[in-house]
């Protein structure tokens, strides 16, 4: 594998907080609001801070596939505060686009298999028609995934109170 062109490091400094009433005799909750931990994602200056002395102690887990950390907590009657500080540093890298290769489908890593396999969201038959009538003639690479991204972006529209329908040629 080739080694990138530059890497270049960006930092971010962010901080939540959250506030809930609980009603008794209490709750659990399960937050998802840790930076994950990656080769390209370092932390430093992370900070937990919970309003309420808990019993029993929280407990962190660390995804081992996703990097997800996850910290599960029972709270008692009352206020909860929930503030999260971490310092970021990350790490990308930039390649010439005209070096970047397309990766042929069984090349693919496994774990990539369920977001490319058809589903009863994504009629495969359908839409492998409308890519080869949009895309089917560009050299493969950089330009034909920027070419799928642009018109992704143009095309395809989401919010939490509609669905958008993207018209596809019909197969028969």
């Amino acid at each position: 594998m080739r080694e990138p062109q530059a890497r270049i490091a960006n930092r971010i400094d962010l901080q939540v907080e959250l506030s809930y009433e609980v009603a008794a005799p209490g709750a659990d909750f399960v937050f998802n609001i840790h930076a994950a931990r990656t080769p390209s994602q370092t932390l430093s200056a992370e900070q937990l801070v919970l309003s309420q002395a808990l019993e029993p102690q929280p407990q962190a887990y660390t995804d081992p596939i996703s990097g997800n950390r996850y910290l599960r907590l029972h709270a008692a009657p009352g206020a909860l505060k929930v503030s999260y500080a971490v310092c970021v540093d990350l790490m990308h890298h930039r390649d010439e686009p005209s070096q970047i290769d397309e990766v042929p489908i069984c090349e693919l890593p496994p774990q990539v298999r369920g977001y490319i396999s058809p589903s009863r969201y994504c009629q495969a038959d359908r839409l492998l028609t409308l890519a080869t009538a949009e895309f089917g003639k560009l050299g493969r690479g950089y330009e034909r995934v920027q070419a799928i991204r642009d018109w992704v972006h143009s095309h395809v529209t989401s919010s939490r109170t509609r669905r958008t329908r993207v018209p596809l040629p019909s197969t028969r």
